[in-house]
């Protein structure tokens, strides 16, 4: 799986980032540090969808470990999208082991940017109560929007599970 690191975030972390190309953009995915209701965060964008996952106020050691808290999270992430553990161990797997890369893409990093914004102007969504943050992730994966992935205006949720059926993994 590879973990595209935006610039600021290889700065915050100490994390070196080598170069992308290696997965298909469904193993991808562009991380970065944002700011959520005073605490850092980690937004996640799947390159081909455009799917996020917010993370709120990581602790140190998880930043340290930001690849596990990444990968745990894409897990997270498709066990609320109604996979069973066994998908979910496929997705990881055939994902490979995590590598910290650059960014994908101009196009990507735009993707991703649009997705922060987003998160920004939803920030009372945010629920301090919890790390993943499901229901700002339900507002921004189900806004039309556009990907890299997929031509024209599509949903994020329905172009992710598109790109899971044609790994094989059905809900």
């Amino acid at each position: 799986m590879e973990l595209g690191l935006t610039i600021p975030l290889q700065r915050q972390t100490g994390h070196r980032a080598g170069p992308s190309g290696g997965s298909g953009p469904m193993y991808c995915w562009d991380l970065h540090g944002i700011e959520l209701a005073g605490r850092r965060c980690l937004l996640g964008v799947q390159t081909s969808s455009r799917y996020s996952f917010v993370l709120y106020d990581l602790s140190p050691f998880q930043w340290q470990q930001l690849a596990d808290t990444a990968v745990q999270a894409v897990g997270q992430c498709l066990h609320l999208e109604g996979f069973s553990a066994p998908q979910v161990d496929r997705y990881l797997a055939l994902a490979g082991s995590a590598a910290y890369t650059k960014t994908h893409g101009r196009r990507e990093v735009a993707f991703l940017n649009r997705a922060w914004f987003f998160c920004l102007e939803q920030e009372l969504a945010v629920d301090t109560g919890r790390q993943l943050q499901t229901g700002l992730m339900e507002l921004c994966n189900t806004q039309p929007c556009r990907c890299a992935g997929h031509p024209g205006l599509g949903v994020a949720r329905t172009r992710f599970w598109q790109d899971l059926a044609a790994l094989g993994l059905r809900r």
